[in-house]
Order: C-alpha cells, then sequence, then structure tokens
C-alpha cells in the first residue's frame, strides 16, 4: 500500500473516534455482527453499529459475509503510531 494511501486511510479511521472503537473491537474478535458489537461497546442502537462496521468495510477494513457477520482484514495503517502519539493509556494491551 503507498505511503499516501496509508496516511488517508488512517487519518479516516483515527480521525472519527466510535469507528477507531469498532475497529480495535474487530482486531480483537476478528469476526462480529453489528449487534455484538453494540452490546460490546454500549451504542445506543445496533444501526449505530451497523453504520461504523460500513464505513470500515468501505475502507476495506473489514468485510461482511452473507450471514451478516463482519470479518476484520488487517491492514499496515500506523494504527500504533497513533495509540502512542496520543498517549491512550493501556491500548496496546487492549489490541490483541
Amino acid at each position: 500500500m503507498p505511503r499516501s494511501e496509508r496516511n488517508d486511510l488512517e487519518k479516516e479511521v483515527t480521525g472519527e473516534y466510535n469507528t477507531f472503537r469498532v475497529y480495535l473491537l474487530m482486531l480483537k474478535l476478528k469476526k462480529s455482527s453489528a449487534r455484538e458489537v453494540q452490546k460490546a461497546l454500549v451504542f445506543s442502537s445496533t444501526w449505530l453499529a451497523t453504520h461504523h462496521l460500513e464505513k470500515l468495510e468501505r475502507l476495506g477494513l473489514v468485510r461482511k459475509n452473507r450471514y451478516g457477520d463482519y470479518h476484520v482484514v488487517r491492514k499496515n495503517f500506523g494504527i500504533l503510531r497513533f495509540l502512542f502519539t496520543h498517549k491512550l493509556p493501556g491500548a496496546p494491551a487492549n489490541l490483541l
């Protein structure tokens, strides 16, 4: 992946807090439904979880199967650099 594309992807995901939280959860779970994401992140509705999952799908970071489950697609775009520069406590331990 070219550097400029990686930077754009990083800005798109980390720029919106809840999308970033959903991606971190998906990295941890590997596979999840919108309802499971909604429960895990205590979103007010399943629609909100679906919105963020669909955004991640458009970015190529998750893939939806025919049963409605989302599977994470790992990409290298500087997520750890973001966590360290923003000094989010305990974040690396929560990634895996």
